[in-house]
């Protein structure tokens, strides 16, 4: 799960009701949140506005939303 969507659940909306607050379509946060497609610039400005965070907490540098850590899978290094 990212980030943008935990927060997002955290606030108990849905992916149309951030859409709406932003003026966008739906499936573009869907798209988002799946990391289909990367946030541009001013997306990723809004959302950290929307959510009241900085964008650096939502998205890595290139635009993919970050990931919560829960969710990163550590595999083990043969010798």
């Amino acid at each position: 799960m990212t980030k943008l969507e935990a927060l997002r659940k955290q606030k108990g909306w849905t992916q149309r009701e951030v859409a709406e607050r932003l003026h966008i379509s739906g499936s573009i946060i869907s798209q988002v949140e799946k990391g289909f497609r990367k946030a541009y610039p001013k997306l990723m400005r809004r959302l950290a506005e929307v959510f009241e965070v900085e964008v650096s907490d939502l998205f890595e540098d290139d635009g993919t939303p970050k990931l919560l850590e829960e969710d990163y899978i550590v595999l083990p290094v043969r010798r």
